[in-house]
């Protein structure tokens, strides 16, 4: 993130003007993003969960939660989210609906 301070990622707010290359780099990085909370899902989400297990995992939705109000990756998502599990689709799908109060568009 340091090398690419550009890109503003961790500003509230979508880049306004993003040149190609720009567009191309904050891609890779939604990319790995949301090859990490995927990860962080099938590892540690589960229905039934702990009070310990609960703490941990709300970490995560909050930080997904916090990337879902951005324009640039909720916008992103339909394409992020092609062939990943089911089961975190639906459940990053929920967090953007909630976070945004719109559902999220579909690419297929």
């Amino acid at each position: 993130m340091l090398a690419n301070s550009d890109l503003q990622s961790r500003s509230n707010a979508a880049l306004p003007q993003p040149t190609p290359e720009q567009n191309e780099r904050m891609l890779v990085i939604l990319d790995m993003l949301i090859s990490l909370f995927e990860r962080a899902h099938l590892v540690a989400y589960k229905d039934d969960m702990t009070p310990t297990e609960s703490r941990r995992w709300n970490s995560w939705d909050d930080f997904m939660r916090e990337w879902c109000r951005r324009d640039d990756f909720h916008n992103a998502l339909p394409l992020l989210l092609r062939g990943e599990d089911p089961g975190f689709q639906a459940y990053i799908k929920r967090l953007a609906h909630e976070e945004r109060g719109t559902p999220l568009l579909s690419t297929d």
